[in-house]
């Protein structure tokens, strides 16, 4: 991983930010595939974002504050992993990336759901799913994540019809415990509803 940081250094030198920011977002998504203590990857993909976050928007600017909002997320900083996701969206959208538009509202379902907000995670997902949805029938992301999307849907309405019920949500792909569902803590929701652009 420490290869990466010669090579962002030498494409600044050069004054290649963009270049040098996609070495430096290499290695904090090295390290958080390497499952090293979340502050670390937290400090690399803010390396990474100091060097692109006054550019114009562009998909590695969009990948790093997706990385950044989930490491938050797991960190509980939920304001903040917020903040990022709405900036992620923003940047997915200016450069017509609907995978990682559609990625991010499924981030945004995952938050709410954290939070108690079960409304907003059922847009969020609904948002999500209908992205993903239009990629087209043979796209194999679609095929990947709109049914996890539309699960969460369904458990989502079980759970507003049954409140006392424990009930756990799949978690995003790529997420480090994907393969582990997700039981949100059993919290009043910090608010009712969120206005958000579809």
């Amino acid at each position: 991983m420490d290869a990466f940081v010669p090579a962002a250094n030498m494409l600044l030198l050069l004054k290649c930010n963009r270049d040098a920011a996609s070495a430096l977002f290499g290695k904090a998504r090295a390290l958080d595939l390497s499952c090293v203590p979340d502050d670390q990857v937290l400090e690399a993909a803010q390396e990474a974002w100091e060097v692109v976050k006054h550019l114009d928007p562009s998909p590695i600017y969009a990948d790093i504050l997706e990385l950044s909002g989930w490491v938050l997320l797991r960190m509980g900083r939920l304001m903040e992993a917020s903040q990022s996701f709405e900036k992620c969206l923003s940047a997915y959208q200016y450069v017509g990336a609907a995978l990682g538009a559609a990625a991010v509202w499924s981030h945004f379902g995952y938050l709410y759901l954290h939070t108690g907000a079960y409304t907003d995670a059922y847009s969020a997902f609904e948002a999500a799913a209908e992205r993903y949805a239009d990629l087209g029938d043979e796209s194999p992301d679609r095929q990947r994540h709109e049914p996890r999307c539309r699960e969460n849907i369904g458990r989502i309405k079980l759970k507003q019809e049954n409140p006392d019920h424990r009930i756990g949500f799949y978690r995003p792909w790529g997420e480090r415990d994907e393969d582990d569902l997700f039981y949100p803590p059993e919290v009043p929701s910090i608010h009712n509803s969120h206005s958000m652009y579809y």
